[in-house]
């Protein structure tokens, strides 16, 4: 049910716990997550540009959801955080972000992503994450004709009593296919992170909806310290001030909302700048900033990203 998938990726502040939010917030960034930034944004090969915020930013997202319940989205991003947690050198971090040649090897012609060891590989380039521990965040590597997931099991969509359904009101099971009939993965998603619960009946299929009054489109406000956005057809709301007491619902220049830690100094257009080696950023409402020098790099540059500016380290 790639609907529900798309819910997931919705606002990012949603998923994160009062732990990492208390953690995070301001300029007490862990030290592991300035330096995979640093890496991310740095390292020639490693071909991210969406600047340093966005990349802790990243981090932060799924490192509060991951924490028993995951889907192939945050399994993807987890399997990466933890790979790169454990370097601090290019040569190290590359192979967290790129097939190595042993790898690469397995994308023959019409060959999408292939398992390797519990390992996903992407064989198209121009996806940044290269790589996939499904096993190493407690998936399988599941082969679906030229393609690869990572999931639970193996299901198909013949399966009964459903190729989707409910656990309960909390978790939703998905069997996602990438063609019809082929093996698929099962995916599954805690409706409860999404501030709704997990909804269906026969022969409908099971989704995450919100328990509020019925909603169209795509709202997205705030009332009081909640978010409130429509989550299939019902309002779905997350009390901030329940993640962190210092923490209200903002809505940012880009229209979204999230939750800010108090006082708001700035958002996710915040314009990031580079001063000698030093590069400033916004991380949950609050200015931060991060010396690339101390992660082995010379300096940092900035490029436009429309409305904005971004930076990384150089080499």
């Amino acid at each position: 049910m790639k609907k529900t998938l798309f819910i997931f990726a919705a606002p990012v502040f949603l998923a994160l716990p009062m732990f990492l939010l208390t953690t995070c917030a301001g300029s007490n960034i862990p030290l592991d997550m300035l330096k995979t930034a640093a890496l991310m944004s740095g390292c020639p090969g490693s071909d991210y540009r969406d600047g340093i915020g966005s990349a802790i930013h990243l981090m932060t997202i799924y490192e509060g959801y991951h924490i028993r319940y995951t889907d192939s989205v945050s399994a993807v991003y987890m399997g990466f955080i933890n790979c790169a947690k454990n370097t601090s050198t290019c040569d190290a971090f590359l192979p967290c972000v790129k097939p190595t040649p042993q790898q690469a090897a397995l994308c023959t012609d019409g060959v999408q992503s292939v398992c390797l060891n519990g390992t996903l590989i992407n064989c198209d380039p121009s996806v940044y994450l290269g790589v996939e521990f499904c096993m190493d965040v407690g998936l399988a590597c599941i082969t679906e004709g030229n393609s690869a997931q990572c999931g639970y099991s193996i299901c198909t969509t013949k399966m009964q009593p459903a190729y989707n359904f409910c656990a309960g009101n909390q978790l939703l099971f998905d069997c996602e296919n990438v063609q019809p009939d082929v093996n698929g993965a099962w995916i599954l998603t805690d409706c409860f992170r999404l501030g709704g619960v997990c909804v269906g009946v026969d022969p409908e299929p099971s989704i995450c909806q919100g328990q509020g009054a019925d909603c169209t489109g795509d709202l997205e406000q705030c009332s009081g310290t909640n978010i409130q956005q429509c989550l299939n057809g019902k309002i779905s709301s997350i009390d901030c001030s329940t993640l962190d007491p210092s923490f209200i619902c903002v809505i940012g220049e880009d229209q979204h909302a999230g939750c800010y830690s108090v006082p708001v100094t700035c958002d996710q257009n915040f314009s990031e700048t580079c001063s000698g080696s030093v590069i400033s950023f916004c991380q949950l409402g609050n200015i931060a900033t991060l010396d690339c020098s101390d992660y082995g790099f010379t300096g940092c540059g900035v490029q436009s990203a429309g409305s904005h500016n971004i930076a990384f380290c150089k080499p």
